[in-house]
């Protein structure tokens, strides 16, 4: 059972890690004007700014329940594990830092605000996190 649960979790972990990094990539090409005016590149970053808010407002409700301890959410291992990391980097602040992420999350929502330096410096520090979190699973998984 422990064997299937960590090879879920690690699964699950890695294919969150692939989305979030594929989405802040496309964003850093299309701020940097790697990435050309075509029609199939403008696709990709909007669906890149609609997959990565809908990822914040999933994982908003995870750590805003793990940081009042509110189990209900548990329910996506991933986003729950990522969630407890988020609350324990500093418990004092996270709700502002809850509260930057809803405007990272609203700038993204909205087509017309571009994003700014800070904003990839928090999704950035929230694809660190999950990188923790994945490599954490390996060495459970393989027990290092």
């Amino acid at each position: 059972m422990t064997s299937t649960y960590s090879t879920h979790k690690h699964q699950s972990d890695k294919d969150l890690l692939r989305r979030l990094a594929s989405g802040i990539l496309t964003l850093k090409l299309q701020a940097q004007d790697g990435v050309r005016g075509d029609e199939a590149s403008a696709t990709a970053v909007r669906a890149a700014r609609t997959d990565l808010a809908d990822l914040l407002g999933e994982f908003h409700q995870y750590a805003d329940a793990h940081n009042h301890l509110r189990p209900e959410f548990d329910l996506d291992v991933t986003l729950s594990g990522l969630a407890q990391r988020f609350v324990c980097v500093n418990p004092s602040d996270v709700q502002d830092r809850l509260a930057e992420l809803a405007r990272v999350r609203s700038r993204l929502s909205d087509p017309a605000q571009p994003l700014r330096d800070r904003d990839f410096i928090l999704l950035d520090g929230l694809q660190s996190l999950l990188e923790e979190e994945t490599a954490e699973g390996v060495r459970s998984l393989y027990r290092f």
